[in-house]
């Protein structure tokens, strides 16, 4: 006789949950990446309207670099490479 109960986390393969975890890790990584995009954006937004970068660490780089906007994209892309290299 066959049941149709619920599967249940002892019924899953260790397969299925290290794919499952992959996944998980990945949408986390898109995640930030967008989040990382939009506060590029907002910062843009708000300094095109006079509003000095909170941050001494992005203000350095924005005063460093040959373009603010250069600036600004390579702690980014930093921010991003990091969260990469960690996951």
């Amino acid at each position: 006789m066959s049941s149709s109960l619920p599967v249940t986390l002892l019924d899953r393969t260790v397969g299925d949950s290290l794919a499952e975890e992959e996944s998980c890790l990945i949408q986390l990584i898109y995640q930030y990446s967008y989040l990382q995009m939009l506060d590029f954006l907002t910062t843009v937004a708000f300094l095109l309207n006079g509003v000095e970068e909170g941050n001494p660490v992005v203000r350095w780089a924005i005063a460093a670099a040959p373009s603010p906007l250069l600036g600004l994209l390579l702690v980014k892309v930093v921010a991003v490479g990091l969260g990469v290299y960690c996951w």
